[in-house]
């Protein structure tokens, strides 16, 4: 509930203030910016792919390995959840990912029915070309932005990343 009371008078607020700066649009939320932020990150993720066929890796194949690497052991249905598919589709990629000796498949040791997933030496290796390239995509989309705009913009959508999540921890409680 603390967060619903604080969106709700953050949002106040900012309508007040938005009626003093009515002539000045980029000030009013609306749906500019879940527009602005969606669009954004399809237009990263489109220059991504693009940089990353090399690799020869579909957008959730490599979406899987960069969550896996970043929680190694991460259980089938987690992972699933993770990148917003179904089970079935979660393990068709994780089948792909093996049969190129990229990820790997290990069962819990206390509960048989759970696979957990990890990366394999080879997934390892790609890594950090993964991850050049998405700083290099990052880097060219912010380098019209001065130091200072760099940090504002990091600075804002933690705190919105942090809001948001804590909004989807209250709304997994409810469940």
């Amino acid at each position: 509930m603390a967060v619903k009371k604080k969106l709700v008078s953050n949002t106040t607020a900012r309508k007040t203030n938005n009626k003093n700066n009515a002539k000045n649009s980029e000030t009013h939320l609306g749906p500019k910016l879940g527009f602005l932020l969606n669009d954004l990150s399809k237009m990263v993720t489109q220059v991504w792919d693009s940089r990353l066929k090399h690799a020869d890796l579909t957008r959730s194949q490599w979406r899987a390995i960069g969550h896996v690497s970043r929680t190694p052991g991460i259980t089938q249905i987690d992972l699933a959840e993770a990148l917003g598919v179904g089970r079935m589709a979660v393990t068709g990629i994780i089948d792909r990912l093996e049969k190129k000796q990229l990820l790997t498949r290990k069962l819990d040791n206390t509960d048989r029915r759970i696979k957990k997933v990890y990366c394999t030496a080879k997934a390892k290796k790609l890594l950090p070309s993964m991850q050049g390239v998405g700083d290099m995509v990052l880097e060219d989309m912010t380098a019209d932005l001065t130091d200072r705009q760099l940090e504002q913009l990091i600075t804002a959508l933690k705190k919105m990343h942090a809001a948001g999540q804590q909004m989807v921890d209250e709304l997994n409680q409810s469940k």
